[in-house]
């Protein structure tokens, strides 16, 4: 080959996470003309494609232009039908649609942020799995954004691998431990009702055999599906009498990623094909059709299928991953000619793509500009800005934040580019490793494991928060911990309705439902309270939620001549404000207000 496109030169290895104008992650398809080559850009985040001039070829060359679709996450595996209403799961977030979509580009109706890679609702609870296999439980459709009412993350018992999966139906919930090695079936014959709730039943062995990284479950009535990596089917009839010897009343070969069962169909995904039986077998056998490939408007596609549902007319499958960039399809079982969409996109999408491409050449140039050794501390507080005013939603912003960060910690962890680490970057093995902070505008701290019984405690100097003290419940790997102080409201923010002493942020990329508990240790100036006439006592913290200024919980812990000391729980982060709740007046003339007037107030 003469030239490299997407690499610096031949021998450029850097295995960044994050693309930029001339840094490919993951391509996964191209076209050219006489004038250009277009590359498919596979990024988890932001898939794009990337136009590059072939008149001015070389290695390293930078792309000229990118059309984008900046998206929360493709989808990951597993979806749901109930009810008329679909459920996505999307790693980072699960998609609600209150109608199952019948036209293409479809849009959740909700975004719920929560990790999820298996979903499924029974019409009155909402269960979640993330990646690692934490459960998660809503009471009721949530409405709108909110953690889960129910958590299951029972240390030795719950726990992830390539992919976790999860059922509940009929008032009973099955989810399972993927983790190569350590598998297992957790069955709870009721629908959890409390906080790592431990299951009634624990499946390990069949037939003699350990039970091996079961991608997904299904339940169908009081029958149990069970789908394992290792391309195995199992199925237990009678889930009422099940118990931890119990085995599988059929074993059949195939599957792997997913299984689904209507009283009549039985279908399994996996292998690059949908395995579908006739009614449900009492034994093993060979399936009566296997689909592998789809007409997509007359072009043969191979399907990587997972996640699969049919609803009576039409076969719903989740493909990607390993072919193709991952979506949910429709296939028709009667229709036999090729289908040609009226549109090549809905009316709306046009402006929908023209925003996003806006928005992924501004974080290319970000991306560009870390990978070219830029300086880091700049760089992060000006994305912090750009995603503020590109409206970027607040749980997407430390994914982007983190997804930077990788690119930049593994360019100079391999010794292949970028500076040392400056010092508004601090990493660190473990919490233990935090030395305390001398704070100029921010920092950004990396801690590469953080695990519960030892918490993150993170002292500061140079700044009126002193302290940021998080507990969490589960281990968290590559947690990042971004601190900014603000010499004035950000512009997404409303006024706070009181007199306001600081505003600072906060951010981190552990999950909210991860913190146990969160603390943050402030001073206040006497001076400050002094000349306004304000009764200590009253010293509050704000937290913005996205919508409103929230009362946080804070108490003052001690004082000096000087200062007066607090300290506010929080259980997630963002924008805060220290306030004194007491209305904001109109104006106020601090010279002409007489000493002993501001200590009449304090009487007052």
């Amino acid at each position: 080959a003469s030239y490299v496109i997407g690499k610096e030169s031949f021998t450029d290895l850097r295995p960044g996470a994050f693309p930029s104008w001339s840094y490919l992650t993951a391509p996964r398809g191209f076209e050219a003309d006489d004038k250009y080559l277009f590359v498919a850009e596979k990024g988890f985040f932001v898939p794009s494609i990337f136009r590059f001039n072939l008149s001015q070829i070389k290695s390293g060359m930078k792309a000229d232009r990118v059309i984008g679709v900046f998206w929360n996450r493709n989808p990951k595996y597993d979806f749901d039908i109930y009810d008329g209403k679909m459920f996505v799961a999307g790693e980072f977030y699960v998609g609600i649609f209150n109608q199952v979509p019948s036209k293409n580009y479809a849009f959740p109706d909700l975004i719920l942020p929560v990790e999820t890679e298996g979903v499924s609702y029974d019409g009155q609870h909402l269960c979640v799995i993330s990646h690692g296999g934490k459960i998660g439980i809503y009471n009721g459709l949530p409405t709108e954004p909110r953690k889960p009412d129910i958590t299951i993350n029972i240390p030795g018992i719950c726990g992830g691998g390539a992919a976790s999966g999860i059922a509940c139906r009929n008032g009973k919930l099955v989810a399972t431990n993927s983790f190569f090695g350590q598998s297992k079936i957790l069955i709870w014959k009721s629908i959890p009702t409390r906080d790592n709730q431990p299951p009634d039943v624990i499946l390990t062995e069949f037939n003699g055999t350990r039970i091996d990284e079961p991608f997904n479950v299904y339940i169908y009535k009081n029958t149990l599906f069970v789908t394992m990596h290792m391309g195995k089917t199992l199925i237990y009839k009678n889930l009422d009498s099940i118990s931890n010897s119990s085995e599988p009343d059929v074993v059949l070969e195939g599957g792997g990623h997913d299984v689904f069962y209507d009283g009549n169909y039985l279908f399994l995904t996996g292998g690059g094909e949908i395995m579908i039986y006739h009614g449900l077998p009492d034994s093993p056998r060979e399936p009566d059709e296997i689909i592998r490939e789809v007409d997509v408007s007359g072009y043969r596609m191979r399907l990587d299928p997972w996640g699969v549902y049919y609803d009576g007319e039409h076969l719903w499958v989740y493909t990607g991953c390993s072919e193709h960039y991952s979506y949910i399809m429709r296939i028709s079982r009667t229709r036999r000619e090729s289908v040609y969409p009226e549109k090549l996109m809905r009316d709306d999408f046009k402006a929908y793509m023209e925003k996003a491409s806006k928005i992924m050449a501004g974080i290319l140039d970000f991306s560009e500009r870390l990978m070219k050794g830029g300086d880091v501390n700049v760089i992060a507080e000006e994305l912090n800005e750009f995603m503020e005013k590109e409206e970027i939603p607040s749980y997407i912003q430390p994914v982007l934040s983190i997804m930077l960060l990788k690119t930049y910690k593994e360019s100079v962890s391999e010794g292949l580019g970028g500076p040392p680490t400056p010092k508004g970057i601090i990493s660190v093995k473990s919490p233990k490793e935090i030395p305390r902070i001398h704070v100029e505008k921010s920092f950004t701290l990396n801690i590469d494991e953080a695990r519960p019984g030892i918490p993150i405690i993170i002292n500061i100097n140079n700044s009126h928060v002193v302290s940021i003290d998080i507990t969490i419940s589960e281990t968290v790997r590559n947690a990042t911990i971004y601190f900014e102080k603000l010499k004035e409201k950000p512009r997404y923010v409303p006024e706070p309705p009181f007199l306001v002493y600081r505003y600072f942020k906060i951010s981190t990329s552990i999950p909210e439902h991860s913190i146990r508990e969160a603390q943050i240790t402030f001073f206040v100036s006497r001076s400050w309270l002094d000349q306004l006439g304000l009764i200590e006592y009253n010293i509050i913290a704000l937290k913005y939620d996205g919508e409103r200024w929230i009362e946080l919980p804070t108490k003052m812990v001690s004082e000096n001549k000087t200062h007066l000391i607090f300290k506010a729980k929080t259980s997630g982060f963002s924008v805060f404000a220290i306030v004194d709740p007491k209305p904001t007046p109109t104006s106020i003339t601090l010279t002409v207000c007489p000493k002993w007037l501001l200590s009449a107030r304090k009487l007052r």
